[in-house]
């Protein structure tokens, strides 16, 4: 199984669990979250795991990791290079509609 097989098997199961959960996107700022779903290995980045299709999934970083997350980060998700705070960012690509949003506690 390759790597980002992997990859895909974690989201779906992670995108089932947040459906069972009720819950419509999850914030992932644990770097080993972060790794565990989306094999990054730098130390600066956030996802934003959409639990419903067709929104996206998101990855974002700063200008440092531009060249690692393109050739790291699956294409499952949309990479985002942020200029600022990372978490300003991943709030501010929430949907205005609302929803749950659920997080990791670090």
């Amino acid at each position: 199984m390759s790597a980002e097989e992997t990859h895909a098997d974690r989201l779906r199961r992670l995108t089932d669990d947040l459906r069972t959960r009720e819950v419509d996107a999850l914030l992932i700022g644990a770097l080993l979250g972060v790794r565990y779903l989306t094999g990054f290995t730098g130390t600066h980045g956030l996802a934003l795991i959409a639990a419903e299709p067709p929104a996206p999934h998101r990855f974002f970083t700063d200008f440092r990791y531009a060249t690692q997350s393109a050739e790291q980060v699956p294409g499952t998700f949309e990479r985002e290079i942020v200029v600022g705070e990372l978490l300003e960012a991943a709030v501010a690509s929430l949907d205005a509609a609302g929803g749950r949003l659920g997080f990791d506690d670090a």
